[in-house]
């Protein structure tokens, strides 16, 4: 994308983001509808004007009502529609009389359901282009940006809780995983910079929205959720100018025959190119590939807290064995090997521990491990240059372990190294597991999650290259 053609895309997404005013179109006064609860999240924090338009209320939730589009002040820089598709395209004609610069299309009812409702979504893009309006949706629930307070979910502050402001921006086609990666983020105290799901994507893709985040200076972290791609080319293009210094974590979704038909149901999208075929260009990209959506978070949890591995060499330690080699199972099939340690920091090993100790990788303390004891690993670890992401196993049930493998945890992840934790248990483990998380060190539940994990920073560190480590991106707000 040349560097005009960036500036202009830079202004058009800028008013999703960033509206001096919002009108809402069908917003509602019952609550729990969906026009109420949108204009109850935009009034939470918009610093803009606001205008709903309803022709059946003079006021709602304080706000003076307008009749109609037309009806409202000034210029309007973002529209939110939540009527039937049908009137979008005379809505998009209307946009444009007030200046309006970008709409987002809430309702559904467009393509997946095929025919006449197809033709109504190439309407609503002829007039838009006209315009010079873009348009994210149909069939979505829009955007999500802390900073401006540009909110246009239609889910209940008691059902949903947002995010803070933060380093990752996450596109999805797919309004319920997005907003499930909100909450994911939001509960797991991790920083949003910017959401959007766009749902049929009859205008704004895929491909503008990475394009957008690469140049964003706040955005440090990018997550996708694909079911469909229309501009193949154009999405890869852009992401391998990205994924060099951003990674970027996709999940798609549709990869089956059964799978492809539900997207096409879903957002009218089918994929054009096999799932194989896929797999092969996206990797060339330097994109970061996740099986499911659990995988995904998982992946960038890791990327959000740690620096990037700079090598696929992976050394454990642990005070229960099993989980370790279910993970060593999975290493097998990505690219991560274990650590070949030198013999000196096995000697290192040996002068510490008690005989029965394993000091070899993977080094098992057994149960009988305290936090001293993960202190010689990890120490070992940071030191050896054969190592280069540490993995640790705490079996928090285990009562030789004591709290004081928060402090150990804190000071080894200090060094600069990526450290990554697994454990598996119940209130207690949850505490323990919690404690560590504020120290900036991701804890995973799941085996499959932890090794994901470790094979996304592994993968950023070969995409940059030999770039320098910047700063964790946590300490991006």
């Amino acid at each position: 994308m040349g560097h005009e053609k960036m500036k202009t895309l830079k202004k058009q997404i800028s008013y999703f983001l960033s509206p001096r005013s919002v009108a809402i179109v069908g917003a509602s006064s019952r609550p729990g509808r969906i026009g109420y609860v949108i204009l109850e999240s935009l009034a939470k924090a918009f610093k803009g004007q606001i205008f709903p338009v309803n022709p059946t209320r003079n006021t709602i939730l304080g706000f003076k009502t307008y009749p109609s589009l037309r009806a409202t002040p000034g210029e309007v820089d973002l529209v939110v529609a939540i009527i039937p598709l049908k009137e979008l395209p005379v809505l998009i004609e209307r946009a444009a009389e007030k200046g309006t610069k970008a709409v987002i299309i809430v309702s559904s009812g467009g393509k997946e359901l095929g025919g006449e409702y197809a033709k109504i979504e190439s309407q609503i893009l002829e007039n838009a282009r006209q315009a010079k309006i873009r348009v994210i949706g149909p069939n979505c629930v829009g955007v999500y940006y802390s900073e401006t307070g540009v909110d246009t979910l239609f889910h209940s502050f008691e059902r949903l809780q947002r995010p803070k402001g933060g380093a990752i921006s996450y596109g999805a086609q797919s309004g319920t995983y997005g907003v499930a990666f909100l909450e994911f983020v939001a509960s797991n105290g991790i920083g949003i910079r910017s959401f959007f799901s766009y749902g049929n994507r009859i205008d704004v893709d895929e491909g503008d929205l990475i394009a957008y985040f690469a140049e964003d200076r706040k955005t440090k972290l990018i997550g996708l959720y694909l079911e469909a791609l229309d501009n193949g080319r154009k999405f890869v293009e852009i992401a391998k100018k990205v994924t060099s210094e951003k990674p970027i974590v996709l999940y798609k979704a549709g990869q089956t025959e059964q799978g492809a038909k539900a997207a096409v149901s879903h957002t009218g999208w089918l994929s054009k190119s096999s799932p194989r075929v896929n797999e092969g260009v996206f990797k060339q990209a330097g994109i970061i590939l996740a099986n499911n959506f659990h995988q995904q978070c998982a992946m960038l949890k890791a990327l959000y807290h740690q620096p990037p591995a700079r090598g696929p060499n992976v050394a454990f330690v642990s005070n229960g064995a099993g989980p370790v080699v279910s993970a060593i199972d999975l290493i097998q099939e990505i690219p991560l090997q274990l650590a070949r340690l030198l013999p000196e920091s096995i000697k290192d090993m040996e002068k510490e521990f008690p005989y029965f100790y394993i000091p070899r990788n993977p080094v098992d303390v057994t149960g009988s491990a305290t936090s001293t004891d993960y202190e010689t690993a990890l120490r070992v670890f940071v030191k050896d240059p054969n190592v280069n992401l540490c993995m640790i196993y705490c079996v928090f049930q285990d009562t030789p372990l004591d709290e004081g493998i928060v402090e150990v945890l804190e000071n080894a992840s200090s060094i600069g190294k990526p450290l990554l934790v697994c454990a598996i248990g119940g209130s207690y483990t949850n505490k323990m597991s919690k404690r560590i998380e504020q120290k900036g060190i991701p804890v995973f539940s799941s085996v499959d999650d932890w090794v994901a994990a470790a094979e996304a920073l592994y993968l950023h560190g070969r995409n940059m290259d030999g770039r320098p480590v910047s700063n964790v991106l946590k300490n991006f707000a």
